[in-house]
C-alpha cells in the first residue's frame, strides 16, 4: 500500500527481489492492484515483466469466494452477485427429483455453508437477506403444497420439531458478534487485548454516552443510532457488534477472561439472578441456545398451529422422520408436517378459513346425533366411526415390539392381551381380569408391557394461566402404571421373579414420551431403545395417515396391507354377495340351456383379492378344448391374465375418473406389477422343475444303458427303470458315448437359460441324429 505509484513500483521490486533470493516463484495472474485516482486513466504495474491488473477502488475484486473493495457499495455489489448463484443453486435443487427431505438436508448442508466466509468477512445487506429467507419458505410451501406454513417453523431446530433451516439474516448478525467474541477471547494474549483496546478507543474517540441497559458495553443506542457526543467514528467491528447486539436484543458484557450474554427479548427471573461467565466457545454456543430457544417459543405460542409442539423438545427420536438423509415418501412427509402444524383441511379449520362455525362439526358423527367439533384431534383419536382404523393402528405398534423383543429374547413366550393366569398365582378380583397389550416370560423376568397412541399436545392445567401446561403423554404413562400398580407390587410379592413394566406412549403424530425412552433404555440398552423409538414414531405417523385418508399404506411407501382399507374402497358386503348370488344363478341358467364350458378363474395373491370371473366360451366357437383351456389355467396364461388385469385396470379408471381417486389407481398398478412378477417367477420354478425330473429320467436310463453294455447282449426295451419313447437298436457302447454327449449339450443349454432367465425348453431327446448320416439312431417303439 503506498499514496503514490512510484511507491507501489518499489515495493514490487523488493518483493520479487526477494522472492528471487529465496527462490520463490509468484502468480501474477493472481495479482490485482486497486487504484484510488482522480483520473480516469489507471497506471500501469509490472510484476516480473508480466503487466497486473488494476481496478478502480470503486469495483470489487474476489478473494477466497468474497469480494474487497475499497467502497462499500462495491463490496455489496459482489455479495449480490454471490447470492443471486446461491439462489439458481436452491432452485435447481427443489426441481430435483430428490424426496422433501433429502432437498431440505442438500440446502442445509451443502448450499448455505458457501455463505458463512461471506456473511462474516463482507458487507451483505439484510433486506437481500430476508429476501432470500422469503424465497426458500416459498419453494418448500409450493413443493409440499401447503399454503403457508407458520414462519418459525422453518427455523425451529431440527430436534424441536421444525425443518431447522438456517435465517439468513439472524445468522449475518449473529456472525457480527461472534467474531467479535472469539478475537476478544484469542488464546493468544496480544491479540485479545489489541481488539479490547480498539473497542475503548472507538468509545472514546465517538464520545459514546454510557447507559446501563445498553445491549452492548453500556453503549446508548436509540432507534439503530448511538447516542454519542461527537460525530465521528469508524464502521469497525466494535460498531457493527453494536448494532447486531441492538438488532437481536441481546446483552454482551466483556470481562477480564470472558465474556457475559443474557436475553433481552424473553427476560425470565432466573436469567437475572444467575450470569455466569462464559469463554469463547462457551458463548457462542450460549448465542445458538438463545436464538434456538425464541424459535420454538415462538411456534409454541401459536394456539391453533403450534400446540403440538409443545411436547416436542430435544426429542431427535420423535424427529429422525424429517431429519433422515435416506429418502422418504413425500406424501407421508406432507401428512407428517401438515398434521404437526394442524393446516390439514379438518372441518375446523374449513371453518375458520370461510368463517361458517356449523362447517366445523364432524358430519359422521352428526349423523348419529352427536356433535362435536371436526378436529384433527377428533379425527385421529376420537371418532367413533374410526374405532378400527385405530386398533390397527395400535396393533402396528404393537407388532414393532414383539419383533423387538423376539430379536433381543429368543427363548420368550408372549401374550397378547391375556390375563395373567398362566402364572399360577392367586391374585385379587381387581388384578385378575386386567389384560396388558403384552405379557412376556423370559428367563427370571416377566414383562409387563401397555401400549397407548394418545393424540400430541398440551392439556391447561390453570385456567388463570394459559402458559401453564402439561404434556398428555406424561397424563397417559401416569395412568397406564398406576393402573397397574398394585398387580405389579402383588406379582413381586407372590412370585420369585423381576417384574417389569413398561408403558409404550407414542402419540398418533409420531411423539415418544421421555418415561418410555427410559424404560425401553432399561430394557434394550440405549443405542437399541433409540433404533425401536424411532420404529414406533414411524408406524405411528403411518397408521395416523392411513386413519385420515383412508388409504392403504402402499400410497405412503410402505408395502404392508390393511384390510379396513380394501373393504374401505371396494363395495359393501351385501353388495358383494347379491354379484356373488346373481353370477351363481346365472351359472345354473347357462348349464341347463347350453352345454358349451364354463371355465372360472380366480385372481388372487398375497396383496388382493378378486372376485371370480366368468369366462364363457362363445357359441361361435363349439369346438373349443376345455381341457387345453384348463391347462392354461393351470400353467397361468399370459394371455388370460393380461385381460383380466385390462379389465381390472378398466374398471379402476372409471371409478377414478368418477371419484377423483388417483390413489387407488396407483395402488392397483403396483399391486398388478407384483402380481405379475410373482406369477412369471412362480411359472419360471416350475418350469425349472420339469427340466429337473426329465434330466433325472435321462441319467437314469443312461445308467441302464451303460449296464447293459457292459453286461453283454440284453434286451432294452425290458426292465427300463423309466418310460421312454425311444428304443435303442444298435451297438451298447456307441448308444452310450452318443447320449453322454447330449446330456452335456443339455446341461450346458440348461444352465445358459438359468442365467438369462430365458423361457425357451432345453432341447430333449427328440432331436436324434439324421438317418441318412449312417449315425446310431433312436427310433420311436412300437406299441
Amino acid at each position: 500500500m503506498s499514496n503514490t505509484e512510484e511507491g507501489i513500483r518499489d515495493i514490487l521490486y523488493t518483493v520479487e527481489v526477494f522472492c528471487k533470493n529465496f527462490k520463490l516463484e509468484l502468480a501474477p495472474t493472481k495479482c490485482t492492484v486497486l487504484s484510488k485516482t482522480k483520473s480516469e486513466d489507471l497506471p500501469i504495474f509490472q510484476l516480473n515483466g508480466q503487466e497486473l491488473l488494476t481496478l478502480d477502488s470503486r469495483e470489487a475484486m474476489t478473494y477466497l469466494g468474497s469480494p474487497i473493495s475499497g467502497w462499500k457499495t462495491g463490496r455489496m455489489e459482489g455479495t449480490r452477485k454471490r447470492l443471486e448463484r446461491i439462489q439458481t443453486e436452491i432452485e435447481e435443487v427443489m426441481r430435483s427429483k430428490l424426496s422433501l427431505n433429502q432437498k431440505i438436508i442438500a440446502i442445509k448442508r451443502y448450499i448455505y455453508p458457501e455463505l458463512d466466509f461471506t456473511l462474516m468477512a463482507s458487507d451483505v445487506s439484510l433486506k437481500e437477506l430476508s429476501k432470500k429467507d422469503i424465497m426458500v419458505r416459498g419453494l418448500i410451501d409450493k413443493d409440499l403444497n401447503s399454503g403457508n406454513l407458520p414462519v418459525p417453523f422453518f427455523y425451529t431446530d431440527n430436534k424441536d420439531g421444525g425443518l431447522g433451516i438456517p435465517n439468513l439474516r439472524e445468522r449475518k448478525l449473529m456472525m457480527e458478534i461472534s467474531t467479535l467474541i472469539k478475537l476478544v477471547n484469542s488464546p493468544i494474549r496480544k491479540t485479545a487485548d489489541f481488539f479490547r483496546m480498539a473497542i475503548e478507543d472507538e468509545a472514546t474517540y465517538r464520545r459514546v454516552v454510557k447507559d446501563p441497559s445498553g445491549m452492548f458495553e453500556e453503549w446508548k443506542t436509540e432507534e439503530g443510532v448511538i447516542q454519542q457526543d461527537r460525530q465521528a467514528g469508524t464502521n469497525g467491528i466494535a460498531t457493527r457488534a453494536n448494532m447486531a447486539c441492538n438488532k437481536l436484543e441481546i446483552q454482551v458484557r466483556l470481562t477480564r477472561d470472558g465474556c457475559t450474554i443474557r436475553d433481552r427479548a424473553r427476560r425470565t427471573e432466573m436469567e437475572e439472578s444467575a450470569i455466569i461467565e462464559l469463554k469463547g466457545k462457551q458463548s457462542i454456543t450460549r448465542l445458538k441456545r438463545i436464538l434456538r430457544q425464541r424459535w420454538r417459543s415462538n411456534l409454541c405460542e401459536m394456539p391453533l398451529h403450534g400446540h403440538s409442539f409443545r411436547i416436542l423438545k430435544d426429542s431427535s427420536v420423535s424427529n429422525n422422520f424429517l431429519r433422515s438423509t435416506d429418502p422418504r415418501n413425500d406424501n407421508l412427509i406432507r401428512f407428517c408436517i401438515m398434521a404437526r402444524c394442524n393446516q390439514l383441511a379438518t372441518p375446523e379449520i374449513l371453518a375458520k378459513r370461510t368463517h361458517d362455525p356449523e362447517m366445523g362439526h364432524c358430519k359422521i358423527c352428526k349423523e348419529r346425533g352427536v356433535e362435536c367439533l371436526g378436529s384433527l384431534m377428533h379425527i385421529l383419536n376420537g371418532c367413533r366411526s374410526t374405532f378400527q382404523w385405530f386398533t390397527w393402528r395400535h396393533n402396528q405398534i404393537e407388532e414393532v415390539i414383539v419383533k423387538e423383543l423376539r430379536r433381543k429374547f429368543r427363548n420368550i413366550s408372549i401374550g397378547r392381551s391375556v390375563t395373567l393366569g398362566f402364572t399360577n398365582v392367586e391374585l385379587s378380583d381387581a388384578n385378575k381380569r386386567l389384560k396388558p397389550d403384552l405379557s412376556a416370560v423370559t428367563g427370571n423376568k416377566l414383562l409387563i408391557i401397555e401400549i397407548n397412541c394418545p393424540y400430541g399436545a398440551s392439556e391447561d392445567r390453570n385456567a388463570n394461566d394459559n402458559r401453564e401446561h402439561e404434556d398428555k403423554l406424561h397424563i397417559k404413562y401416569k395412568e397406564k402404571r398406576e393402573k397397574y400398580k398394585d398387580l405389579v407390587k402383588e406379582l413381586k410379592d407372590k412370585l420369585d421373579m423381576r417384574i417389569i413394566f413398561i408403558g409404550v406412549v407414542v402419540s398418533s403424530l409420531g411423539v415418544i414420551a421421555e418415561e418410555t425412552m427410559l424404560d425401553l433404555i432399561k430394557l434394550f440398552g440405549k443405542r437399541e431403545a433409540k433404533s425401536i423409538g424411532k420404529k414406533l414414531s414411524y408406524n405411528a405417523l403411518l397408521g395416523s395417515a392411513v386413519v385420515y385418508y383412508k388409504k392403504p399404506p402402499i400410497c405412503f411407501g410402505d408395502p404392508r396391507k390393511c384390510d379396513l382399507c380394501e373393504q374401505n374402497n371396494n363395495p359393501s358386503t351385501s353388495q358383494q354377495n347379491a354379484q356373488r348370488d346373481k353370477g351363481s344363478q346365472q351359472n345354473q341358467v347357462i348349464e341347463a340351456t347350453d352345454q358349451t364350458p364354463v371355465v372360472q378363474t380366480r385372481v388372487q395373491d398375497e396383496d388382493r383379492y378378486t372376485d371370480t370371473i366368468q369366462i364363457v366360451q362363445s357359441e361361435s366357437h363349439p369346438n373349443t378344448n376345455t381341457d387345453a383351456q384348463e391347462q392354461n389355467h393351470v400353467n397361468g396364461d399370459p394371455k388370460g391374465e393380461e385381460q383380466v388385469g385390462t379389465k381390472e385396470t378398466r374398471k379402476i379408471k372409471r371409478k377414478v375418473k368418477r371419484t377423483g381417486n388417483k390413489a387407488q389407481l396407483k395402488a392397483a398398478r403396483a399391486a398388478s406389477k407384483y402380481t405379475a412378477r410373482c406369477k412369471k417367477i412362480k411359472a419360471r420354478e416350475q418350469e425349472r422343475d420339469l427340466r429337473r425330473k426329465a434330466e433325472e429320467g435321462e441319467r437314469k436310463y443312461l445308467e441302464y444303458l451303460r449296464e447293459a453294455a457292459e453286461g453283454g447282449d440284453k434286451d432294452t426295451s425290458e426292465e427300463c427303470p423309466v418310460e421312454v419313447d425311444w428304443v435303442y437298436e444298435g451297438d451298447a457302447e456307441e448308444a452310450v458315448e452318443m447320449l453322454e454327449r447330449d446330456s452335456e449339450q443339455e446341461t450346458s443349454m440348461s444352465e445358459v437359460e438359468d442365467t438369462e432367465t430365458s423361457e425357451e425348453p432345453g432341447m430333449g431327446l427328440e432331436e436324434a441324429p439324421d438317418e441318412s448320416s449312417g449315425e446310431t439312431h433312436l427310433r420311436p417303439s412300437e406299441e
